[in-house]
């Protein structure tokens, strides 16, 4: 029997540790809802009717980005599709994020697959574009301010210095960093020459005090480019981005990466 996702689904960001969150996930391109552990699972109706690739919150509205690039909107118990997701620039979606100002749809596009655009969908259902925006990266709440001092930047390469490649400048080898609701830094490390805006960075949780904590799954660490946000106290990333090859990665402050249980494609917290 599926669940109504827009009758009001159980809110996982105030979840705890000790319960499992509950998720709403792709899988084989369709919404279904989904505990972290795999302890039980819903489809959800109504269903949009299309291979979704990406989904994202905003408020009570839910929107969705299909394989062949169209953007869908929740209108009611409705699907609403506004068109393709790249009518004002980009050529494709590069990554989708959710937080308290609504859902966010950045785009690639140019040689080096920079960041193009991106689509952003208010709690009200408004869809606005932005042309190169800044905060591509950016998931951390924006109540944390930001790692924007020399300084700061500076202090963060002395306490990775055994964490950068040979061969890469400590200038360079930084490559994001931004503050973590766990305290400290959540912070990238390039693997190799920096070019544009697409270099591979591994992810690092650098704590106020004591040694970096290397996320890793699979014995492997994760790129920062598939972050896409967090619920509770864990931390999401594509599993696109890890040893995973797909699904969605939770991570949590000590470093424990788990993988959502037979889900093959992104996870959200399930809305109200």
């Amino acid at each position: 029997m599926g669940i109504k996702v827009f009758a009001g689904l159980l809110l996982a960001s105030g979840a705890v540790a000790a319960q499992p969150l509950s998720l709403l996930c792709i899988d084989q391109g369709k919404l279904v809802v989904e505990r972290e552990d795999g302890s039980g699972r819903d489809s959800v109706e109504p269903s949009p009717g299309a291979r979704l690739i990406a989904i994202g919150l905003a408020g009570r509205t839910l929107a969705a980005v299909t394989e062949g690039n169209e953007l869908l909107l929740t209108q009611g118990k409705r699907w609403r599709h506004l068109g393709k997701l790249t009518k004002k620039g980009g050529t494709g979606l590069m990554r989708a994020t959710s937080d308290a100002r609504g859902a966010h749809f950045f785009l690639q596009g140019g040689e080096d697959n920079q960041v193009a655009g991106a689509l952003d969908v208010s709690a009200a259902g408004k869809v606005t574009f932005r042309k190169h925006p800044d905060d591509a990266r950016r998931i951390a709440p924006a109540e944390l301010g930001a790692i924007d001092a020399p300084e700061k930047w500076e202090a963060l390469r002395g306490r990775l210095k055994a964490q950068i490649p040979q061969g890469i400048s400590p200038e360079e080898a930084l490559v994001f960093a931004e503050p973590s609701p766990w305290g400290g830094a959540l912070v990238a490390v390039a693997t190799g020459e920096v070019e544009g805006e697409t270099a591979v960075g591994e992810l690092w949780f650098v704590p106020d005090s004591g040694a970096p904590v290397a996320l890793r799954y699979k014995g492997e660490l994760l790129d920062y480019r598939g972050l896409l946000g967090y619920i509770g106290d864990a931390l999401v990333i594509s599993g696109d981005s890890s040893a995973a090859k797909h699904g969605t990665l939770l991570i949590r402050k000590t470093g424990k990466v788990t993988a959502v249980p037979k889900v093959d494609g992104l996870c959200i917290a399930a809305p109200h």
